[in-house]
């Protein structure tokens, strides 16, 4: 399956049970529960072409979804709809725009979702098999779920590439290999400027709910918006109040869904640097 790649939920803290197989032990510290694999309605085998799964709309849950689990690639991230570019991600997916057809109702919502994680569950002859990959684009097709590339396809199709029924649940990425190229980053979008630019997360802890700007010197404050009309994965950046400022420098705060953050301090010529990559602490 080829991909043309809601606002991430405050996460429920559930106690999700495994169902067996390959599920595994893990601590969701993305929504603030612990879980053993994903909670579940599947059974713990297949029987039949496990990789020739009916396809299905997806449904969405306020910890991830259920529906088909595709192949996306077998190479490393190379672009995608999150802009993060070539990387060297190695496990990572596109997660589905739409419900049904065209009702934009999936997690993906503009590219909200991007940098998050999540553990995928597919059923197979052999069990349950369960990996993790970061989002890093869109999957707008009908009976899209969520369309894995890297190595998790090989993780978790046992038999063979196709279509399985399976499930996801969000997480923090920390502690799961493959799904970082690097430490966490504030990047400015190219084509940005003292008059317009927009930035996003690298590498993210986790989701990442908003980002925040406070002014050293003084007491102004305020948020980044949400691009929700121009460019997908991307806050704005305020011209008047920070791209304009004669502001020395801004602590810039970006807000993890799971209520940890990180920041960093840059002047408003670097914020509207196109191009640039600054660490987060």
């Amino acid at each position: 399956m080829k991909p043309a790649f809601v606002g991430l939920c405050a996460a429920l803290v559930l106690a999700l049970a495994a169902c067996g197989g390959g599920s595994s032990a893990s601590t969701d510290t993305a929504t603030g529960g612990t879980g053993t694999g994903n909670s579940s309605a599947l059974p713990t085998q297949c029987t039949g072409s496990c990789n020739a799964a009916t396809p299905v709309a997806p449904t969405v849950s306020g910890t991830g979804g259920e529906g088909n689990v595709t192949l996306y690639s077998t190479s490393a991230s190379n672009g995608g709809a999150c802009g993060y570019g070539s990387t060297n991600i190695q496990s990572y997916a596109a997660i589905h725009a739409n419900v049904a057809a065209g009702d934009g109702q999936g997690p993906w919502q503009h590219g909200k979702v991007c940098g998050q994680c999540a553990e995928v569950t597919v059923l197979t002859s052999q069990g349950l098999k369960t990996t993790t990959v970061r989002i890093v684009d869109k999957c707008p097709d009908d009976h899209c779920g969520i369309d894995l590339g890297g190595t998790a396809p090989s993780a978790v199709m046992a038999d063979g590439f196709g279509r399985y029924a399976g499930q996801w649940r969000f997480v923090a990425c920390g502690g799961h290999p493959g799904v970082s190229d690097g430490a966490p980053t504030l990047n400015v979008k190219d084509g940005s400027n003292p008059w317009w630019s927009r930035v996003r997360v690298h590498n993210p802890a986790t989701g990442v709910a908003s980002i925040d700007y406070q002014d050293t010197g003084s007491s102004a404050q305020g948020s980044f918006a949400f691009d929700t009309t121009n460019v997908e994965n991307a806050y704005e950046v305020p011209v008047a109040a920070v791209l304009q400022s004669s502001a020395a420098t801004f602590l810039i705060t970006v807000n993890y869904v799971d209520g940890t953050k990180a920041t960093v301090q840059l002047s408003p010529a670097q914020l509207g640097a196109a191009s640039a990559s600054y660490p987060l602490h």
